[in-house]
């Protein structure tokens, strides 16, 4: 594990918008403000189900076990204005380490449990798809469209709904949470006070309460947008002091999963508080989403992650690590910084380059990743052999539950897109090629269960005599998954 310990670091404090809302009342500081209790949305009828248990069976060859062709699609920043705007594609915040520690205040105010949602509440993935557009990158349109929060609640001591939406040849994957402001209570550590003195927004995205990136990768035969908030970037003229700054590559990282355990690892970073335009959102309003353009469209070389953790737990370094690197393999991350502090005075900052130890962790956790894989592909079969392009769908797992349930979607849900940026990213999904996004020895779906349902409306077409390609279909044959180049 190639990099430094930082033993302090005097500077100017720079300007920066904080990412938290302090709480009116004094007496609660350090501790976030607990969300009101929420009763939970009723279910639909379950049309299929997934055994966890049957995922460690999948035929998979090595290659398919492995991310490779990572790049980067788009980016862009959630501003803290008033009104919903974001910068596209901004930047992430640049690390700038302070020369003499200091005390920092223990966290305290408003943190989201999901950040995409809490920003634009009506239509949680409407920012990330007009980045995409205003972008125009040269990776297209791919198989599978999620946050990585999907993931991050899939560990079975937790409950978790995700919601499925079929656009053009997509599968739009998005975290379902009671209320998109549901915050998380008692939050304690200095996780967001630390980022907020020792990074800086660069003067074109000042106002920013996060930078969002959307990377495209293989996987499994799976073509993967994912999305996802980096915590900052290394600058290029910044070096470690005694060892030279990260060696780049080609982008590529060759990185593990690990146990179920995981899979539990969530990222929570507040934006700004929602305004009463945004608030409204969520009982029928809907605040118009600005876009401007400024900042650069950084490298997934230089991207980091950061965590805080105390200095009593410095002897369970390789716990944290096992946690976290699941995280940096679904990310494409190949950066971590691991800050310990003495109530909030951070003397030991640990700035790494961890590539060699996701990718030997990969090795070791394979039988993981098959099953991971599997799940995955089960879940494009099924949405494709429901009703192609407009098709909604739940995902349910309960507590302890070794069963995935895919259920109707209630009526009346909110679309996750706008209507006019629904008509075009379809448009636009449906204009390009996808075929390159696929090699000759990769099929874009999978028949995996032989458990099913007999009964289930989702056994249509879900049982030919061979895997489905998507690549050479459009909505005039609603994704078939037989035409021919």
């Amino acid at each position: 594990m190639r990099g430094y310990h930082s033993r302090g670091t005097t500077r100017r404090l720079p300007w920066r918008a904080l990412r938290a809302v302090p709480p009116t009342d004094p007496s609660s500081r350090g501790v976030s403000q607990p969300s009101a209790a929420l009763s939970a949305a009723p279910y639909g009828d379950v049309r299929h189900e997934i055994s966890v248990v049957d995922l460690s069976t999948a035929s998979l060859e090595e290659e398919d076990l492995c991310i490779f062709g990572c790049k980067t699609v788009a980016s862009y920043n959630q501003m803290t204005n008033p009104e919903a705007s974001i910068v596209v594609p901004g930047m992430p915040a640049k690390w700038t380490p302070l020369l003499t520690p200091k005390q920092l205040t223990e966290d305290c105010g408003t943190y989201y449990r999901d950040q995409n949602a809490a920003f634009y509440p009506k239509h949680p993935l409407e920012p990330a798809v007009q980045s995409i557009l205003a972008v125009r990158s040269e990776t297209r349109a791919n198989k599978l469209f999620g946050t990585l929060d999907l993931f991050g609640c899939g560990r079975k001591s937790l409950s978790f709904r995700i919601l499925v939406e079929v656009v053009g040849p997509v599968i739009h994957l998005v975290r379902r949470q009671e209320s998109p402001l549901e915050t998380i209570p008692d939050i304690r550590g200095y996780g967001h006070s630390f980022p907020d003195s020792y990074t800086t927004w660069d003067s074109e995205v000042r106002g920013s309460s996060s930078h969002q990136r959307i990377i495209n990768y293989q996987l499994g035969g799976l073509g993967i947008f994912c999305l996802f908030e980096g915590d900052g970037y290394l600058p290029t003229d910044w070096s470690c002091p005694t060892e030279s700054a990260p060696k780049k590559t080609n982008g590529r990282v060759s990185t593990s999963l690990t146990d179920d355990e995981a899979f539990s690892c969530l990222s929570v970073s507040s934006p700004r508080p929602p305004n009463a335009d945004e608030a409204s959102a969520c009982d029928g309003g809907e605040p118009e989403l600005k876009i401007f353009t400024a900042g650069h469209l950084k490298p997934q070389d230089s991207i980091f992650e950061l965590k805080t953790r105390s200095n009593n737990r410095q002897h369970v370094q390789d716990a944290v690590m096992k946690y976290q690197l699941v995280r940096l393999w679904l990310r494409q991350v190949p950066n971590f910084i691991l800050a310990y502090h003495d109530n909030g005075l951070f003397t030991d900052i640990r700035v790494m380059d961890v590539r060699n130890e996701v990718s030997e962790w990969e090795k070791k956790e394979s039988a993981t990743i098959r099953k991971f894989v599997a799940l995955l592909r089960q879940i494009v079969d099924i949405a494709r052999s429901g009703l192609a392009s407009g098709c909604r769908m739940e995902l349910t797992c309960e507590k302890g539950a070794n069963i995935l349930c895919v259920r109707d979607q209630e009526p009346d849900l909110p679309q996750f897109l706008s209507q006019d940026t629904l008509q075009r990213w379809e448009t636009w999904l449906d204009e390009d090629d996808t075929s390159h996004l696929y090699s000759d020895d990769h099929e874009s779906s999978y028949l995996m269960s032989e458990d099913r349902d007999s009964d289930s409306d989702y056994d249509r077409d879900y049982c030919d005599s061979g895997p489905h390609d998507y690549a050479a279909c459009n909505k005039e044959c609603a994704y078939c998954g037989r035409c021919m180049y």
